[in-house]
């Protein structure tokens, strides 16, 4: 895999990140995935479809995972399954209950 996960590539990619969620937050959808993420039965009453709601916020998710997962890829510039033993799992898990 060619090495093209520089410090300007993911400073680029932390920075459009960050202002996409930004910008997501403040905007309607942003509002209903809060409202959700709140009281659910409170958000449905109010006329937010919580299903969409809940679908976009996985896709949102699962594009910036994907995103990140390439960045990792070309700053190892090589993948193969022992990469990610139980230490890794653990590592990530860890990452995932402290940042929230």
């Amino acid at each position: 895999i060619p090495a093209i996960s520089t410090f300007g590539w993911v400073y680029t990619v932390a920075v459009v990140t960050l202002f996409t969620v930004w910008r997501t937050v403040n905007s309607a959808r942003g509002r209903a995935f809060l409202s959700v993420r709140e009281d659910e039965i409170a958000a449905e009453a109010m006329g937010v479809n919580t299903t969409q709601a809940k679908v976009r916020a996985f896709v949102m998710g699962a594009f910036f995972a994907g995103l990140a997962g390439a960045l990792f890829a070309h700053y190892l510039r090589y993948l193969n399954p022992q990469t990610f033993d139980f230490q890794r799992s653990f590592e990530i898990i860890i990452m995932v209950v402290l940042g929230g």
